[in-house]
């Protein structure tokens, strides 16, 4: 009777089927892959603008007498986050052409999410220049 082949076996992992290695991408996946990574990269780079206009103007303004536009802090947060979007612009608009002429979707990506931040990118601005003054 121990030669019964209707019987289970004795360990289920034993015939438990391995699975096989992931399929490949296709070209599109891959190139919509690369166009989100740009966007991100370009999200990032408008949040560490943010960042550091709110660092420049934490180290280097003085406080004023208390009344809402009489300190340095909205000058120098607002110059800086000025001069940091227009670095981050400069270096966005030449890393994603050279890109897109070599045929790489990160281009793209880079610009079409620089552009995006560009119109949302003052919403937190202003948020954190009021949190700075309160």
């Amino acid at each position: 009777m121990l030669d019964n082949p209707y019987r289970a076996p004795d360990s289920p992992a034993a015939v438990a089927v391995q699975p096989g290695p992931a399929p490949a991408m296709s070209p599109d996946q891959y190139r919509a892959r690369r166009m989100w990574r740009g966007a991100g990269i370009a999200a990032l780079g408008h949040a560490a603008t943010v960042g550091a206009a709110t660092l420049a103007a934490l180290a280097f303004a003085r406080p004023g007498d208390g009344y809402y536009y009489d300190s340095d802090l909205e000058s120098a947060y607002i110059a800086t986050g000025l001069l940091s979007q227009l670095v981050l612009g400069m270096t966005v608009l030449v890393y994603g052409i050279t890109r897109i002429v070599k045929r790489d979707s990160l281009g793209v990506g880079l610009l079409v999410g620089w552009a995006v931040g560009l119109l949302v990118t003052p919403i937190p601005a202003l948020m954190v220049l009021t949190s700075l003054n309160s």
